[in-house]
């Protein structure tokens, strides 16, 4: 029994912790782009706002499944964060008001859940509606940072941090590529796509 506790506490530091140490913007904003939206996204061709882009597969490029993979990881450990968060707390008061095991777990567990799905709903409805406030033309001439790799004659992505935006992207240059975290900026625009340049 003193084991569920340490698990409740736990939960609660490591759910707690992680969203005000994400609030204060310890984390910076690299991994706001790194939801299961952002792995759907890439995926499925479709950029933030919705609108449909060809895959990069049909474009003559794959992305890695690694890239996929690590964007995948990034949401499984950001559901953690949320469930930990209602699962952690609510387990722990019920257990120490003398609730049994399995009173605590009913409560805490369904908790977690909600908080999880909750959290992940907030997050996509929050990168669709400041996608879809930004127009094309605010665009232009931005700077930019890369979040997924552009190589050369091929889509990567890019996030816009004035703007608070992500979108796919291609280099001006066919021969350039640029690698994540490189800055660049948007120099034009075209097929539904980002043309970026260090210039």
């Amino acid at each position: 029994m003193g084991g569920l506790l340490t698990l409740y506490t736990a939960a609660s530091v490591f759910g707690i912790g992680v969203t005000l140490l994400d609030l204060l913007g310890i984390f910076g904003h690299g991994g706001h782009g790194g939801d299961g939206a952002a792995a759907h996204d890439a995926a499925s061709g479709h950029d933030g706002a919705g609108t449909h882009v060809l895959p990069s597969s049909v474009l003559g490029h794959q992305p890695p499944q690694k890239k996929l993979a690590g964007l995948r990881a990034l949401t499984f450990l950001r559901t953690a964060v949320y469930f930990c968060f209602g699962f952690g707390p609510l387990g722990w008061i019920s257990y120490s008001t003398s609730a049994s095991v399995l009173k605590s777990l009913l409560w805490s567990i369904p908790t977690g859940i909600v908080f999880a799905a909750a959290g992940l709903v907030v997050r996509r409805i929050q990168r669709t509606t400041l996608d879809s406030q930004v127009t094309d033309g605010e665009l232009l001439m931005e700077e930019a940072e890369v979040i997924v790799p552009i190589e050369p004659g091929s889509i990567g992505k890019v996030r816009v941090p004035s703007l608070s935006v992500e979108r796919f992207a291609r280099a001006r240059d066919a021969a350039v590529s640029y690698a994540v975290g490189e800055k660049v900026r948007v120099v034009s625009l075209a097929d539904d796509l980002l043309i970026v340049s260090h210039e």
